[in-house]
């Protein structure tokens, strides 16, 4: 049986200011390098737009909450948009909601 590796989670950005940073699939620790990478090499406010994350664990989150210090050292924001009802609850749930800013739908977002 041959063996086929499926591509769970990818990052795409959409320049502009802010750039928006569009998560696809699933965020756990093997997707995390990925998303570290692009954030890193990108300047000025981010839009991270979660409308198409399906998963996310601890090491996910905790690449939020390091992509959002990272941001605010360098004197720019980073927004957490479209956040499925899941991700707003783990937020919630962990006290990010007093660390990481979310916009979800309702919150000025169509």
């Amino acid at each position: 049986m041959e063996e086929v590796d499926v591509e769970i989670f990818t990052v795409s950005v959409r320049d502009g200011n802010p750039s928006v940073v569009r998560l696809v699939g699933e965020l756990d620790l093997a997707g995390v390098p990925r998303l570290t990478t692009v954030l890193a090499s990108l300047d000025g406010n981010l839009e991270l737009d979660c409308s198409q994350l399906s998963f996310i664990d601890a090491a996910g989150l905790g690449a939020l909450q390091d992509a959002h210090h990272a941001r605010t050292a360098r004197g720019a924001t980073l927004v957490i948009t479209h956040p499925s009802r899941l991700l707003l609850r783990l937020i919630g749930l962990l006290g990010l909601d007093t660390v990481l800013e979310v916009r979800a739908e309702g919150d000025g977002l169509p």
